[in-house]
């Protein structure tokens, strides 16, 4: 993703080498291997995402993950992050809560 180093600022990503991060992401990928309920395939794609990422930095920051993938318990095919999030007890709101919680107003004009 050549724009996102060209475009984006450093300081806009969170660094994952620190201890905390690290810790909380094997921590995270034990949960998911040892979960009997996945399929190996589901394991090794989420173990090659960023999902994993997220929520570990999200877990360490204390913040939130936005997503509008929604929780799917039962799923053995795919691991989804709010399942995660549900797991490891990090809010993970979809868009439109984000918006709600920040109080975000639009106010549309007609295009000319």
């Amino acid at each position: 993703m050549q724009w996102v180093k060209e475009e984006v600022p450093r300081e806009f990503f969170l660094p994952v080498d620190a201890d905390a991060v690290v810790s909380a992401y094997t921590e995270i990928m034990m949960w998911v291997q040892r979960h009997a309920r996945y399929f190996d395939h589901a394991k090794a794609k989420f173990a090659t995402g960023a999902d994993g990422w997220l929520v570990a930095c999200a877990r360490v920051q204390g913040a939130a993950v936005v997503t509008n993938e929604t929780e799917a318990p039962e799923s053995r095919r795919e691991i989804k992050p709010p399942d995660v999030c549900e797991e490891f007890g990090v809010e993970h709101p979809n868009v439109f809560e984000m918006l709600r919680a920040l109080d975000v107003r639009f106010n549309w004009t007609e295009a000319r």
